[in-house]
């Protein structure tokens, strides 16, 4: 068995967008998103059922978010908008292993996920120990991603199968990366994985 699945969506935005800070404008943007899924899945009496899959999920900053717009209303907390935020990408993978054995009653499953993100959106913190100010600015990270297995296991206790003997077992790692602080006047921004 096989699908593909294309889903494209068409969009088009419009901002009014006034900071009364002398930012006053009408923004538009136009784009289209395809967002693939693939499944594939095979059975056979030897292989047992085995299958794999793919699919990718987008996400955009907003257009607010967007407009080049320094926030100093604050003296103490200063915000900066980033024009050059990129979309968000997610890809997921899966694959799956099924074996059965109907006359001894054997079975056994294996799976496996995974996901990986690009550009995800961060916060960038600068702190100026001499005012005690902090600027903040979203910025684009990349070194995000999952993976995580899970096993399960079947069989008869007794030769009549009154009793089963169910085994379980799963693994999860998450590998997260982010902005850290930077503590120093006019020192650029740095990121950390943790």
């Amino acid at each position: 068995y096989f699908s593909l699945r294309l889903p494209i969506n068409s969009t088009h935005e419009r901002l009014w967008y006034n900071d009364f800070a002398g930012l006053d404008t009408i923004a538009h943007r136009r784009f289209v998103e395809v967002t693939p899924n693939i499944f594939w899945s095979r059975w056979g009496k030897k292989n047992g059922l085995n299958s794999l899959n793919y699919s990718m999920n987008m996400s955009r900053p907003s257009l607010a978010d967007l407009m080049p717009v320094d926030d100093t209303s604050n003296a103490l907390s200063h915000s900066i908008n980033n024009p050059d935020l990129k979309s968000t990408l997610t890809h997921y993978f899966g694959m799956g292993f099924r074996f059965a054995n109907d006359s001894t009653r054997h079975f056994l499953n294996i799976n496996t996920n995974a996901s990986i993100t690009q550009n995800a959106i961060g916060m960038r913190t600068l702190y100026d120990p001499t005012t005690g100010a902090y600027t903040y600015m979203q910025d684009n990270i990349n070194g995000n991603w999952t993976w995580s297995l899970n096993t399960n296991y079947e069989q008869p206790l007794d030769s009549a199968k009154h009793f089963t003997l169910e085994q379980r077992a799963s693994a999860n790692y998450t590998h997260s990366v982010d902005f850290a602080t930077a503590y120093e006047q006019h020192v650029p921004f740095q990121h950390v994985s943790f």
